[in-house]
């Protein structure tokens, strides 16, 4: 895989779990050392259980079906980029609880 070059951080990757050559989960796994803070959203024409009973991708995976117009697909970027932004801050929380 080529080197990754930007001039701007990537905060997400978006991609579909059947591909031609590799899956996307086999695609997030060899951009992560890339990108270690990026959120990973997933897309497929099959339903979500259909893929985690196929185990591809596991329960609880972000996922968005298709098909899906530009509305839904800003609305599950949105929602995934803002639980991912807070995830870090949920731990730190969670370990300050546990050290009381």
């Amino acid at each position: 895989m080529e080197r990754l070059e930007r001039p701007f951080p990537i905060d997400l990757i978006l991609t579909d779990i059947v591909m031609p050559g590799m899956n996307g989960r086999q695609l997030v796994d060899r951009l992560r050392d890339r990108l270690p803070d990026a959120a990973v959203l997933y897309m497929s024409g099959y339903t979500d259980d259909a893929i985690v009973r196929r185990g591809v991708i596991e329960p609880g995976t972000e996922f968005l079906g298709k098909p899906f117009g530009p509305a839904a697909l800003l609305n599950r970027v949105r929602e995934v980029l803002d639980r991912h932004r807070s995830e870090p801050a949920r731990r730190a929380s969670q370990a300050i609880e546990a050290g009381r």
